[in-house]
């Protein structure tokens, strides 16, 4: 069938084959079903696709538009089947997220919350991961239904065998359940409630980790002048400190996000999903502009591997010898982020 768009609508028969090939555009746009009046797949601009139904209440009332959840979560024939289900709800004036007869569970919530939002790829399999290994009691039972006695209750079983692993659970239930008491979904947010019973452990224990990073700071910056490191990851740990770029941000660096004559480095996409312009310090533009004139430098990589034909892949071992030079125990490289040139600056330290 030839697809008609109009406002950024196409009709076709939709197929799993077709919703796999669907190419992300500059702005959102929505396939709707030829066979199913209603029923849909949004494309956003990021490429995240979702299934979702939109009718007019009681045939005639307000549009009523519901997502159903991420197109990797549901196979074409299950989201069918439930947008078949939510849109005969539709045509007879109920809400679908109100009146569906399997209630919302914080599983659902989950779902519904990860396709109205544009996460990364690893943020959206790392929630999931929580809520099926750490929430397995409560994670398909309906969200109404759980009170904060059972949330606390489930938190202090949890926290003591995987004490991190449950913080983060919690954080993110509590997140899905605001958002399912946004949408009317919820009466209250039963994960908040509990949150002012449950004592968290996890920011103490940053507070004091943070505490130590700044203490060490000075003997970490002279063992990395004293240390003798390969360039490349010497470079690159001076990208790290003068600028807070997460790990997979500053290895992948490519040439053609650096502007020399705008002193900036651009990442199109960050953890967020949102585009990052970060302007030079003069110590990173001269150490960038040094690599850039080496006649061994990588066509694509700033930060290139000299076991691979692609960029460095791990920088523990060069982080190790500095913080064993310095006498103290071992960043990560996110702590890294937390070691800027400014607070440098402020210890009235060269690094130059």
């Amino acid at each position: 069938m030839t697809a008609t768009q109009t406002q950024g609508n196409e009709n076709k028969q939709l197929t799993e084959r077709l919703i796999a090939s669907l190419p992300a555009r500059p702005k959102e746009y929505f396939v709707r079903d030829s066979t199913i009046r209603g029923f849909y797949v949004r494309v956003k601009a990021s490429g995240h696709r979702s299934y979702g139904v939109n009718a007019r209440s009681g045939g005639n009332g307000k549009f009523i538009q519901r997502v159903i959840g991420d197109v990797e979560r549901f196979s074409l024939k299950e989201a069918r089947e439930k947008g078949i289900d939510w849109l005969r709800l539709i045509s007879e004036g109920k809400d679908p997220k109100i009146h569906s007869e399997k209630k919302t569970s914080p599983v659902d919530l989950l779902e519904q919350y990860l396709a109205l939002n544009q996460l990364s790829p690893i943020t959206v399999a790392h929630y999931r991961y929580l809520f099926t290994t750490y929430l397995s009691s409560l994670g398909s039972k309906p969200s109404d239904e759980i009170t904060p006695d059972e949330i606390v209750s489930w938190y202090q079983n949890g926290s003591q065998q995987h004490a991190t692993a449950t913080d983060r659970t919690f954080v993110t239930l509590k997140t899905v359940m605001h958002f399912g008491h946004t949408l009317g979904l919820l009466k209250q947010n039963p994960a908040g409630i509990a949150g002012q019973v449950i004592q968290r452990p996890k920011t103490a224990r940053k507070d004091t980790h943070l505490r130590e990073i700044f203490r060490n700071l000075k003997p970490f910056m002279n063992a990395f002048i004293a240390t003798p490191l390969r360039p490349v990851m010497r470079d690159w740990l001076v990208l790290v400190l003068t600028t807070g770029l997460r790990k997979v941000e500053s290895m992948t660096l490519k040439w053609d996000q650096v502007d020399f004559s705008d002193k900036s480095i651009t990442i199109p996409i960050n953890k967020a999903n949102r585009l990052l312009v970060i302007p030079m310090i003069p110590l990173t533009y001269s150490m960038l502009q040094s690599r850039q004139k080496d006649d061994g430098k990588h066509p694509v990589y700033v930060f290139n591997s000299t076991n691979s034909d692609g960029c460095i892949r791990d920088g523990r071992k060069a982080i190790h010898r500095i913080c064993a030079q310095a006498e103290i125990t071992d960043y990560s490289t996110h702590d890294l982020r937390r070691l800027f040139a400014s607070v440098c600056e402020q210890l009235d330290y060269s690094i130059a």
